[in-house]
């Protein structure tokens, strides 16, 4: 689950289709991505906006854990 999550989200953003990405994100968001923190969904959503503008040359995302927010580890992903 976590990977085809993974792959399709880096499938949106190549796609620069913000809307299909925004579906990752619940109202009360935080994202502490790109620059300084960004909280709620607009403001992530403008975000990510802003980050879509640009050419990207090689996107890609790697997971290798998983963690609660209780920052225990929950679980590791193969390589």
């Amino acid at each position: 689950m976590i990977l085809a999550s993974d792959s399709a989200w880096l499938r949106y953003v190549t796609a620069q289709n913000l809307d299909s990405l925004m579906t990752f994100y619940a109202p009360e968001v935080v994202s502490y991505g790109f620059g300084p923190p960004a909280a709620g969904f607009d403001k992530v959503k403008g975000m990510y906006a802003e980050m879509l503008k640009g050419k990207m040359s090689n996107p890609m995302v790697t997971s290798t854990d998983v963690r609660s927010g209780l920052s225990r580890k929950i679980g590791a992903l193969a390589p």
